[in-house]
């Protein structure tokens, strides 16, 4: 069993969020208000473009960016290539986080 904190599992499983985020800010990714679900009254009324942050490589980048932040915030924590793999992996499975909300 990997020795990788439960709270650093679930930053990664959200980090594409932020990634998306910066991409926005960037001017790279975007989302819109959709006029069409707003008349429907949708819950969640915006369409996006995020090609980058939630593709497989964007969530495995952002995976890959918390663990290295982890490791450099904790330097004396042995970080084993194991425990870098469920960090990355974790990142990778977003997608299953907004499987339920989208």
């Amino acid at each position: 069993m990997p020795g990788v904190p439960l709270s650093v599992l679930v930053l990664s499983s959200t980090a594409a969020d932020a990634l998306f985020f910066l991409l926005t800010f960037a001017g790279l990714e975007s989302f819109n208000l959709d006029k069409a679900i707003v008349a429907r009254s949708g819950c969640f009324p915006y369409t996006n473009d995020y090609p980058y942050s939630h593709s497989i490589a964007g969530m495995s980048f952002a995976g890959a960016m918390v663990e290295l932040g982890y490791k450099l915030l904790r330097p004396n924590t042995c970080v084993s290539a194991t425990d870098f793999a469920v960090i990355t992996v974790v990142g990778m499975c977003h997608f299953l986080i907004e499987l339920p909300v989208h």
